[in-house]
């Protein structure tokens, strides 16, 4: 652990001059007992089961192109296999020129299937990724803390992120938040030292580019990215024109490599809005969890306590007060407003609620802690601890409680659980879907199905409209399992086909054994062993 730390910030020192107070063996020891303390409450708060969102990042990673439009409806496909597993893999480019139906850029998936590649296909490993990214983003918020204040308000700036139960969430997820922190805590880094140790060319052309890696991991690092570019034009001096140089590289590569893809996607916001969408602005309740943001992002609780946790927008206003006294507040600030104010402008302007999800601001985390402990900071040193303190103990009562934060993902849980128990070998799997605004949910949970060990390859079928006797034929096995909204009856779906079992399912799904007549005339019971054929043979459980 040592030797990774030691690398970290010898990396982070070659990014610039040498600090005028050299890392003593103190500093490395708080830092280590940080990512020590980050690393265990990562791991012991693993959630097993991953979202479709989760398991959706899983399947793309695999360069075969996203689920969505993978499958024509109402076509038999047999022998499919595991959407998830990197066993027979396409080629890593595959990733970038085909996401339809993702609403994200491409560099997490590329970056996630490189560390597959390297660490292993399995949850595990992937959980490792985000967890990574998770340390990177405590490591550098430390570095940022000490240079600015001293080491103790590092430690509990660093302590703050680690106990944080939002952040935890975060680094757990097989999603891309945990990287744009990790991100944002290096362009954070690169401004404190700008405005202590001195602007120079090399500070700011690092600082420009990190803008192209957060455009490209996420639309909602906008904000940040906005933040950089002000921040260089304020503080570039003689290296102005390097750094809008710099940034207009970037850009056009951005526009070049990336937008013709990007435009490809905003057919599919509509989907997405489907879930945020309101019938008219709430500029009270935007308010008061934009206000929130930071409390959220420490401990994210449901909405009875949005008044209480409004509060913590004094951090959008008290730093802008206290500059003059302390002129590391300035990038600090202006991140967190910046990347707060743009989901403000979004929600107001297309009547969407993305203030509701802390996810869409996690871009302004790194700035969260600094500013907790460096508002108090040129007041009295003693107020800034407590405050570190208040809130890295908030956080961490907050994760030991296991209060839950408001989830938006549909895990599907339920639908994969009765499967793997009870789907034999040769059994087909039909999803049912006839509603246009639906039709994305079909797909989804064949590859849910598919992530569960043993359970594929399989033949699978998404069908818009009633089963034709073709189709029945095509597939091949006397059972097969149906799975469909409860919108619809069984006969509605399979004409004549009789129902052996019946489990409720996800999100208003339910889940349907069927039997239909084999070739010989017979009808299949549920006490019927069947092989992989079909035919009566040695029944075994899939796991």
């Amino acid at each position: 652990m040592r030797r990774l730390v030691v690398f970290m910030i010898a990396g982070m020192e070659a990014c610039g001059e040498v600090p005028a107070r050299p890392w003593s063996s103190v500093d490395w020891l708080l830092l280590l007992s940080v990512l020590s303390i980050s690393a265990c409450l990562r791991l012991i708060y693993i959630d097993p089961v991953l979202s479709f969102d989760e398991i959706w990042h899983l399947a793309t990673t695999q360069g075969r192109g996203s689920l969505i439009g993978s499958f024509d409806l109402n076509v038999v496909y047999h022998d499919v296999d595991s959407m998830t597993s990197l066993a027979h893999p396409g080629p890593i480019w595959g990733i970038w020129h085909d996401m339809p139906g993702v609403l994200h850029p491409p560099l997490f998936l590329i970056a996630m299937r490189l560390w597959r590649d390297v660490m292993g296909d399995g949850d595990f490993a992937a959980h490792c990724f985000s967890i990574t990214w998770s340390l990177v983003a405590i490591a550098f918020t430390f570095a940022t803390a000490r240079l600015a204040m001293n080491r103790w308000a590092a430690l509990l700036c660093g302590t703050t992120l680690a106990c944080a139960q939002t952040q935890c969430y975060f680094a757990q997820e097989v999603r891309a938040y945990s990287m744009l922190i990790g991100f944002g805590s290096i362009a954070l880094w690169l401004m404190t030292r700008c405005e202590l140790l001195g602007v120079t060319r090399r500070r700011l052309l690092i600082l420009a580019f990190l803008t192209l890696p957060m455009l490209l991991t996420h639309y909602f690092t906008f904000g940040s990215a906005v933040a950089i570019g002000l921040y260089g034009l304020v503080r570039g001096g003689a290296h102005r024109r390097a750094f809008l140089l710099m940034i207009g590289g970037c850009a056009a590569f951005y526009a070049v490599a990336w937008i013709p893809f990007a435009l490809a996607q905003i057919k599919d916001f509509q989907v997405g809005d489907c879930l945020l969408k309101i019938p008219q602005r709430d500029l009270t309740f935007t308010t008061l969890m934009l206000a929130g943001t930071p409390f959220r992002l420490i401990a994210d609780r449901d909405y009875t306590m949005e008044r209480l946790t409004a509060c913590t927008g004094g951090l959008f206003i008290l730093p802008w007060l206290l500059m003059s006294r302390m002129r590391t507040l300035f990038p600090w600030v202006l991140w967190l407003c910046l990347s707060v104010g743009v989901i403000f402008v979004l929600d107001i302007v297309r009547t969407t609620q993305h203030a509701a999800y802390v996810r869409y601001l996690a871009a302004a985390t790194p700035a969260v802690p600094l500013l907790i402990v460096g508002t108090f900071w040129p007041i009295r040193r003693s107020f800034a601890y407590m405050a570190g303190v208040g809130m890295s103990f908030g956080g961490l009562m907050y994760l030991i409680s296991r209060n839950p934060i408001h989830f938006d993902a549909q895990p599907f849980p339920d639908t994969a659980s009765v499967l793997a128990r009870h789907m034999q070998p040769g059994e087909a799997l039909i999803s049912y879907e006839s509603s246009p605004a639906r039709m994305w949910r079909a797909p989804l949970l064949i590859m849910v199905a598919s992530h569960e060990p043993g359970l594929f390859p399989r033949t699978v079928a998404i069908l818009s409209k009633p089963a034709t006797p073709e189709i029945l034929k095509e597939l091949n096995c006397s059972s097969f399992w149906l799975l469909s909204s409860y919108d619809f009856s069984t006969q509605q779906v399979v004409p004549g086909a009789r129902v052996l079992q019946s489990f409720p399912g996800d999100e208003e799904m339910h889940i349907d054994h069927l039997a239909i007549d084999s070739p010989s005339g017979e009808v299949a019971t549920p006490d019927s062993p069947r092989d992989s054929s079909g035919s009566a043979g040695a029944a075994a459980p899939v796991r």
